[in-house]
């Protein structure tokens, strides 16, 4: 959404054709913005300075605020929620525990990965 950049000289041609009488839509038209806009920039030019500088700050923070929240719902909307529970099964850790209890390896074996006792395929085999 794009936000029309007001220059002096459109604002005084703008309230010119107010105090004349032009509609929200023929000003529109003329100036090539939508009518929000300039019933919006009317509005805003009839304020005092100060009020003027706290409407702008709060249509900021509001425009601010909304993107947040739909960007948040955009994530939500696509994202499916699904607990994962990553923790290995029991008999896995019951296995590591007793793994673990056997002889230890040697420097040698720990370094070529050489299988625990009674762990090597060829033992398997027998």
């Amino acid at each position: 959404m794009g936000t029309t950049t007001w220059t002096p000289e459109m604002v005084e041609l703008l309230l010119t054709l107010a105090a004349e009488g032009a509609s929200a839509t023929a000003m529109a038209q003329r100036f090539g913005v939508k009518k929000k806009a300039v019933t919006d920039k009317l509005y805003i030019c009839r304020l005092s300075p100060v009020e003027a500088r706290e409407r702008i700050r709060n249509i900021s923070r509001r425009r601010r605020e909304k993107d947040r929240a739909s960007n948040y719902q955009h994530i939500l909307r696509q994202t499916d929620f699904v607990i994962v529970d990553n923790r290995p099964p029991a008999e896995l850790i019951a296995e590591r525990d007793r793994r673990n209890s056997l002889m230890p390896r040697d420097l040698t074996a720990a370094f070529f990965g050489d299988p625990l006792p009674g762990f090597s395929a060829l033992e398997r085999r027998v």
